[in-house]
């Protein structure tokens, strides 16, 4: 039997970690999104180029906001509590509701790269799809070069699963995909481990 997954979203669930907010995406979110959506930095390895306008950004916003009201939506913004600025996006881009696996995203404005912030956001969100949504598997893809996000997914226990050759099309290209993979024992041992 599926299991509707929108009923975990049904409120948009609000999760915490020491030093972020993880909450829907609001319209007042629009300019610290462009901030970072804007640079080439932030999106030299993401599936969309980057953004020449706020427009772009205010599509996003719009779409996101669409997407919750439908109970489609699975995407967090990322708020630094310490300052209330939303300086990324975390969230399931893919769930398979048949055989409970998902594929997670993210994105991280580069004024907070380095500093553990997209390990503790990932990490929160991989605790609710196992905790909360029992999945039974997790993955997450990157380009071959990004070596910060294989090294992130490796942080949070994933396991390197292999290298898919030319496997996704966009920026006017075919990609090499490193995959990554995680059960829901791996997630329990990985606990375990502290």
């Amino acid at each position: 039997m599926q299991r509707k997954y929108e009923n975990f979203f049904v409120p948009f669930p609000v999760l915490e970690t020491d030093r972020l907010r993880l909450r829907r995406i609001r319209r007042s979110d629009t300019f610290d999104i462009y901030q970072y959506s804007k640079k080439q930095s932030v999106c030299k390895y993401t599936e969309w180029l980057p953004h020449t306008d706020i427009k772009q950004t205010r599509s996003f916003v719009r779409q996101t906001i669409k997407a919750y009201r439908k109970h489609e939506g699975m995407v967090w913004g990322i708020e630094l509590k310490e300052n209330g600025r939303l300086i990324g996006t975390c969230g399931f881009t893919v769930v398979d509701p048949t055989f409970l696996i998902a594929e997670i995203g993210y994105c991280l404005s580069d004024m907070y790269w380095r500093r553990g912030l997209g390990a503790e956001a990932v990490g929160c969100v991989v605790a609710f799809g196992f905790e909360v949504m029992k999945l039974l598997r997790i993955e997450v893809r990157m380009m071959v070069d990004n070596k910060a996000s294989s090294a992130l997914a490796e942080k949070l226990g994933f396991s390197f699963e292999g290298l898919n050759k030319k496997s996704m099309y966009f920026k006017g290209g075919a990609h090499d995909i490193l995959r990554y993979g995680m059960t829901d024992d791996q997630y329990l041992e990985f606990l375990k481990q502290g």
